[in-house]
């Protein structure tokens, strides 16, 4: 039952674009894998994403030699794993195993396995994923992630998981462009890093999105062995979701040693709604210029340290 490629074919068009097409589903459904496994491992765990990738491309292209499809993170197979109480990639290890027994000493009794016991499996580990409960989280988040969130959700189930994830990228694009009326400012991060033996203050201009909170990954993580790194936010047009959630991990996953990690909104922050992790926007109230005053003092008072402000 083993079949061997055919190499005669590797330079066609057809194979060039099923080549294209399945490194990059592979990759990135792996990758989004990986990432939600994260979230849901109880012992709080980082993925290497690099190894990750290394090991399903030699796995791929040594299942591809004998014919096999190509190896890819599952999400359902991961979260099944977690709900049955596994800890370490042991699990993962004798999954493979059990599958290649069966497949070489009882292919038979492999179609004796009603697919629909299979499908009831899959219809139970979905339904713990897509609780009514996360629908509830993503709506109290605000509006724009509830509608992100559905517009994946939607097209995953009538497309495919990479293209319902393109949808939700596309649209949560769009919502931040028209917000901060700029699309060039989502793939840039103007930032002033102020550093000492102990503190690093990073000053960010401009809005701080999914797009770009990997120029802010990397401006912060130099100063992680220092005490206290203080994020000054109070110039940023607009804060989304994400951002807000990767500070609170990035907070939660330092938490064992001793270090201080905060950030500062200016008063004139807005949440869009009243949950912790929601977006901030940067609007103007009536009163915004007291606030801005009000701000400024208080910061006066705090870099020269003294009882009472001055007025």
């Amino acid at each position: 039952f083993l079949i061997t490629p055919d190499f005669s074919q590797l330079t066609s068009t057809n194979s060039i674009h099923m080549i294209v097409t399945i490194a990059l589903v592979a990759s990135i459904e792996s990758v989004l894998s990986a990432y939600a496994v994260d979230k849901i491992d109880p012992l709080r765990r980082k993925s290497n994403f690099n190894k990750d990738l290394c090991a399903k491309g030699v796995c791929t292209v040594a299942s591809g030699m004998i014919g096999g499809l190509p190896i890819i993170n599952e999400i359902v197979r991961s979260s099944a794993n977690i709900s049955s109480g596994a800890r370490t990639r042991w699990s993962n290890f004798f999954h493979g195993v059990f599958i290649l027994l069966f497949v070489i000493l009882f292919p038979k009794l492999l179609h004796e396995i009603p697919l629909a016991s299979l499908a009831a499996v899959l219809v139970i580990v979905g339904f713990r994923l897509t609780h009514p409960k996360t629908f509830r989280h993503m709506w109290h988040l605000g509006w724009d992630q509830f509608a992100v969130f559905m517009a994946s959700f939607v097209t995953s189930l009538l497309t495919d998981v990479l293209i319902g994830v393109l949808t939700g990228f596309a649209i949560e694009l769009a919502l931040n462009a028209m917000r901060t009326r700029s699309l060039k400012s989502l793939f840039h991060l103007p930032a002033l890093v102020t550093s000492s033996d102990e503190v690093a203050l990073v000053a960010i201009k401009g809005p701080i999105v999914f797009s770009n909170f990997l120029l802010l990954k990397k401006t912060i993580d130099p100063h992680v062995g220092k005490r206290n790194i203080e994020i000054n936010l109070r110039s940023a047009k607009f804060v989304d979701h994400t951002v807000m959630e990767h500070l609170k991990r990035y907070q939660d996953d330092h938490s064992e040693i001793e270090f201080n990690f905060s950030t500062h909104f200016s008063r004139i922050h807005m949440p869009i709604t009243g949950h912790p992790l929601s977006g901030r926007s940067r609007r103007k109230p009536a009163n915004a210029k007291v606030l801005e005053v009000v701000e400024i003092l208080e910061e006066t008072k705090a870099s020269l340290s003294v009882d009472k402000p001055y007025v």
